[in-house]
């Protein structure tokens, strides 16, 4: 028996994510993805003219005049019955105006081998300010100056009626700076009731988040878990102070070559638990939320371990030097690909 499909329309201002969450939704969970501003590039290819941001501006405003602030939508409308005629969840990337919204919606479209009506729901990505302009200011293609950034909200508010999609959408995701992409796509998986289970790398650096909450330097919290081949947790460490001894978060920073000496560092913490419960953790995995400092990397080379997975880069970049040249495998979790992230079952 057929699923009836889904028709999600993924809407934001600039430089919330949306392409992060079309693109996740498409290679990963196989979704149609109609990109309203195909339309655009394809009549510019059909009437002979370059494709650059000045044709394309005419070109859309044009567009607009003839069918109305709804164009996009009417013009990929058969795009999206054919997809969800053949039974694809299908995902909107591109649209904008509160026309477009009302449109697809009044279409009442029904998916072959069907009797009733696909429900378009609209998920909303929101981010404050500071956040996409940082995003938008550095990204590879199309960087865009504050000037330029200001210049778009208002113009999609005021010209494009964005803000309806946006203020009455069905679901809502705050992608701040703290979200990680694999943040992002959990939510994302709960939202549409898509059930993932997280691959073995993915579960242990959750693991190590967690653990990094019981940190108690605010400089950084550190958390660290290190697992065996069968995939068992061995020991887990924090950064925090010495048995007995007072915290950062107690009694403040203690500083010392611009780094703070009060506590000792979760990958550290993790080896001398280990060795206390005479725990045997040679060639054992190391799963960390950042990348070891340059005497942890030494003491993690001693203690045998074999593999490190970091969350971030933090700070000393001698680690990679040191795991090369000790033949250690040394993971960037935040470059991995949907596929080490998620299990389809």
């Amino acid at each position: 028996m057929n699923t009836f499909p889904k028709l999600i329309a993924v809407v934001g201002m600039p430089g919330v994510g949306k392409s992060e969450v079309t693109t996740y939704l498409e290679r990963f969970h196989n979704f149609a993805r109609i990109h309203f501003g195909s339309v655009t590039m394809e009549l510019l290819k059909q009437r002979g003219l370059d494709v650059n941001e000045a044709n394309e501006r005419v070109l859309r405003e044009n567009l607009r005049k003839e069918h109305g602030m709804e164009a996009y939508a009417k013009l990929n409308l058969e795009k999206i019955k054919a997809e969800l005629d053949k039974g694809r969840n299908t995902v909107l990337d591109g649209l904008y105006s509160w026309e477009e919204l009302k449109f697809l919606r009044e279409q009442k479209i029904v998916p072959a081998g069907f009797a009733l009506n696909v429900n378009l729901e609209v998920l909303a990505l929101v981010s404050p300010k500071e956040v996409r302009i940082s995003r938008l200011k550095s990204r590879p293609t199309r960087p865009l100056t504050w000037e330029e950034i200001n210049a778009r909200d208002y113009s999609q508010i005021e010209n494009l009626n964005q803000g309806g999609p946006i203020a009455t959408a069905d679901y809502f995701i705050n992608n701040d700076a703290n979200v990680t992409i694999p943040d992002l796509q959990r939510k994302i998986n709960e939202i549409l009731g898509i059930r993932v289970r997280p691959t073995w790398d993915h579960y242990f650096m959750e693991i190590a988040k967690v653990v990094a909450s019981r940190g108690t330097c605010d400089r950084k919290y550190i958390g660290a878990v290190i697992v065996n081949s069968a995939n068992q947790i061995l020991t887990t460490g924090y950064n925090g102070s010495q048995p007995g001894q007072p915290h950062c978060s107690e009694v403040g920073h203690q500083m010392e070559n611009g780094h703070c000496i009060r506590t000792i560092h979760a990958e550290e913490n993790a080896i001398l638990q280990a060795a206390r419960n005479g725990t045997k953790i040679d060639g054992a995995t190391l799963y960390t939320t950042a990348s070891p400092c340059w005497d942890c990397s030494q003491q993690i080379i001693r203690a045998g371990i074999k593999r490190i997975v970091f969350g971030e880069l933090y700070r000393d970049i001698r680690i990679k030097e040191s795991a090369t040249a000790n033949k250690i495998e040394l993971v960037d979790f935040g470059k991995y690909s949907y596929e080490k992230l998620w299990l389809k079952n």
